[in-house]
């Protein structure tokens, strides 16, 4: 039986969201003008908890719609829709793949889900209308008028408070515990993926910017996936382990040793062993390196920042300007520093129970960001 105490109140974000969205409408009734689905679509999109991720939304859906806009007049222009369902079908199919495509390559994904939206119902209806290409360009402008609106509801008339401003730019890290990481089986043993960019990629589809993750190979010889266009870095967390890339060179890595590689090569392994493993898109830099006790930084929030433990009771002490962190992790614990606006965290890493400096690596350091 479900519990109805549990039942709370819609919060100030759905208020907003709902709010938007019937402006929307309600503005398109006044005017006599169609569209108003869209507009209130892209309102409900890009409503978000703070004015700075509203505004940064609004500039990432803009982007999208377009693109989205621009991609379907293309179509409309060249009369491919005029033929047959099957070509509109056909249209439909390979815009959206190329859609998506060049949004990756222009680096705006946060623009896709509403540049699709765009495209799709501007291919679907354009037909019916007397102008195509007259509609297309209205569509585009539905979907940006509710951008705007909903930037400006969240702006102008229900900005949040400061508090709660300053809580969205406060430091904020994320702890992935060994035991809560999911094991994907691969042929030559396991995988544990702790970290992937942008989070609603996906490693089999290859449309993500980086990717983190430790392995465990339990064949004596392995054939590594090959990943063109993407450079690897791979450490040797225990075992043996000894890389052959065909054509190139051969390594024996010691243990917290690395080696860089591009994905394309041919790669094999040789021994058992746990690796860790960074994988970067080409057009960013970054790597893995071994830290000791006592290791320390400061962290300003604009690239990927992460820390894979390596032994037991290390602690982690961030400093920001908001508040002071400390965590305790384990062998193979996984800790991401997060983001922040406008400040600069220290941290330091220690082993608290060691006397003196400790001779082996306690974490490994891993970057990410974009040249």
């Amino acid at each position: 039986m479900y519990n109805f105490k549990n039942i709370t109140l819609p919060g100030y974000r759905t208020l907003k969201t709902a709010i938007a969205a019937t402006i929307c409408l309600f503005v398109y009734s006044l005017m006599g003008r169609d569209g108003a689905v869209l507009a209130a679509t892209a309102a409900i999109i890009c409503m978000q908890d703070s004015v700075e991720k509203s505004i940064t939304a609004g500039k990432n859906r803009v982007k999208g719609t377009l693109l989205g806009g621009i991609f379907a007049s293309a179509i409309i222009v060249s009369g491919l829709l005029e033929y047959s369902y099957v070509s509109y079908l056909a249209c439909c199919f390979l815009g959206l793949t190329f859609l998506i495509y060049i949004a990756n390559i222009l680096n705006i994904k946060q623009s896709i889900v509403i540049s699709c939206i765009v495209f799709i119902i501007i291919l679907t209806d354009a037909s019916k209308a007397a102008s195509p290409l007259y509609y297309s360009i209205n569509r585009t402008i539905d979907t940006i008028i509710g951008i705007i609106i909903s930037v400006l509801l969240n702006t102008l008339l229900f900005r949040p408070s400061e508090r709660t401003e300053a809580a969205y730019k406060m430091f904020s890290y994320k702890v992935i515990r060994k035991g809560d990481v999911a094991e994907a089986k691969w042929k030559g043993g396991s995988t544990y993926e702790l970290f992937i960019s942008p989070e609603e990629s996906h490693y089999q589809d290859r449309d993500f910017d980086f990717r983190v993750s430790t392995a465990i190979v339990e064949l004596s010889r392995s054939d590594f996936t090959r990943l063109s266009g993407f450079d690897r870095y791979i450490m040797l967390i225990d075992g043996e382990m000894q890389l052959s890339h065909e054509g190139q060179r051969t390594v024996a890595l010691e243990k917290y040793g690395i080696d860089y590689f591009k994905g394309e090569w041919h790669t094999e392994s040789y021994g058992k062993c746990r690796d860790l493993n960074l994988m970067l898109r080409e057009g960013l830099t970054g790597g893995l390196e071994p830290v000791k006790s006592g290791f320390e930084g400061e962290y300003a929030g604009k690239d990927h920042l992460s820390f894979f433990i390596l032994t037991d009771n290390v602690e982690i002490k961030i400093k920001s300007e908001n508040k002071d962190y400390t965590e305790v992790l384990n062998q193979y614990d996984y800790i991401i520093l997060g983001n922040m606006e406008n400040q600069t965290a220290g941290y330091k890493i220690t082993v608290p129970s060691a006397s003196g400096d400790c001779t082996e690596p306690v974490a490994v350091k891993i970057t990410a960001k974009q040249d």
